[in-house]
């Protein structure tokens, strides 16, 4: 079955930081041991490299906060956690002794954003810089907005408090209305739910957290996540990588839709990430670094040593776990978090590997990590889920020729730079 639309599909970068920190939170942070920290150790490629065969469009890495596409959804709660989780949402939406103020204004009109639910646990939009408008018209149509993103709303129909909202590219979302406010499904998310409410609606029975308050209630223990993961290899993989406050990545990784292979050195020293970014074309080298540190995200040129500030990252799981600016060891990590996978042996390049296979859900890829005799990860096959709306735009055969915890410290000196703010 195909996407439910790209627009509401979108909603899901809004919900990526959330879904982020809920995730990294189930590995409980960076660990203040060093025997348990270690990354895993290198790994020796016996696979030849892709060579580039024609040229290729420069794609430059502007990281956000959000990152489409490559979020991850978590699997459905565990038995024990779901009671929990309907207690909240109970909660959330007044329970029988709400003294919540009737609302008795018009059906019709504009409902703003103000908060965000993802696995039970809800959000200040302002806390998730989430700004998203939703318009009634009278005649059954209307608008929404969505991050400076807006779309017309063909269709909505309502049948008591169950109301149906189609937009443009034909995506349907189904929400729940009373009192003023708009519970809005986003689909294909297991549940993530963006909270509207008109402005002289009462949402105090909604109660609503800071990322911040989040992140304390986490490290305190009073938190507990319905998912902390699964036995596979790869979250083995990503544990220790989450523990380590040093990393060091070599790898290359072929785009099938570009028909180019990228070279990438990634390290990690404490809460720095360095990733150099190398693309040959025919005769040409083109070289950009990604660079994080103290909240900001740079794009560093080594060729003329000039650099430009891309954005902020004031987010706690990016000073926690910086690696996961990476593409690759993103994947990892949202492999870590699904259950469903199955392990068998596969051939690749004439070389049997021991193979993790991860298959395609929603709008997340099928990931095929392979791993040598050894029990190093030696490639990561992906492919976007066929019945996507883009099928094909992210296939990739990433080759990993080093994998240790073994950065060098003096590349994270970027003082030689002259970087535009």
């Amino acid at each position: 079955m195909k996407r439910n639309g790209n627009y509401f599909m979108n909603g899901l970068t809004i919900t990526t930081l959330l879904l982020m920190v809920t995730f990294l939170s189930a590995c409980g942070g960076k660990s203040e041991t060093t025997d348990a920290g270690q990354a895993p150790e290198a790994v020796t490629e016996t696979t030849a490299v892709v060579s580039t065969t024609t040229a290729a469009q420069e794609t430059t890495a502007a990281v956000s906060e959000t990152k489409e596409n490559k979020e991850s959804v978590p699997e459905k709660e565990s038995a024990s956690a779901r009671g929990e989780i309907s207690n909240i949402e109970e909660a959330l939406l007044g329970g029988s002794n709400s003294t919540k103020k009737e609302y008795t204004g018009p059906i019709e009109g504009i409902y703003t954003a103000f908060g965000a639910l993802s696995e039970g646990h809800a959000f200040y939009a302002e806390s998730l810089e989430l700004t998203s408008e939703l318009m009634l018209e009278k005649d059954g149509t209307g608008y929404m907005t969505l991050n400076g993103d807006k779309t017309t709303v063909k269709k909505w129909t309502r049948d008591g408090e169950k109301l149906q909202v189609t937009v443009d590219d034909g995506g349907t979302a189904d929400c729940i209305i009373r009192d003023g406010i708009i519970e809005l499904e986003i689909p294909d998310t297991g549940g993530d739910v963006i909270y509207f409410a008109k402005e002289d609606a009462d949402t105090s029975s909604y109660e609503l957290m800071t990322m911040e308050e989040y992140t304390e209630k986490v490290n305190n223990g009073e938190l507990d996540l319905p998912n902390s993961g699964n036995d596979s290899h790869t979250a083995d993989l990503w544990n220790r990588l989450d523990k380590a406050d040093e990393i060091y990545l070599q790898y290359d990784v072929y785009l099938e839709a570009q028909d180019v292979t990228q070279e990438y050195e990634v390290q990690v020293l404490d809460s720095q990430y360095h990733s150099l970014r190398t693309m040959k074309v025919k005769s040409l080298t083109d070289r950009m670094i990604t660079y994080y540190s103290d909240d900001k995200v740079y794009n560093l040129y080594p060729d003329d040593m000039t650099g430009i500030m891309v954005t902020d990252v004031s987010s706690s799981f990016i000073r926690n776990d910086p690696e996961l600016l990476d593409d690759l060891i993103n994947d990892i990590y949202v492999c870590s978090q699904r259950t469903n996978y199955s392990k068998d042996t596969m051939e690749h390049n004439g070389v049997t590997y021991d193979a993790e296979i991860f298959p395609a859900e929603g709008y997340e890829p099928e990931c095929i990590f392979l791993y040598d005799k050894d029990g190093h990860l030696a490639k990561c096959l992906r492919a976007e889920n066929p019945d996507s709306d883009t099928p094909g735009a992210t296939d990739a055969v990433y080759t990993i020729h080093e994998f240790d915890d073994r950065p060098d410290s003096k590349v994270f000196d970027i003082s030689a730079y002259t970087i535009k703010n």
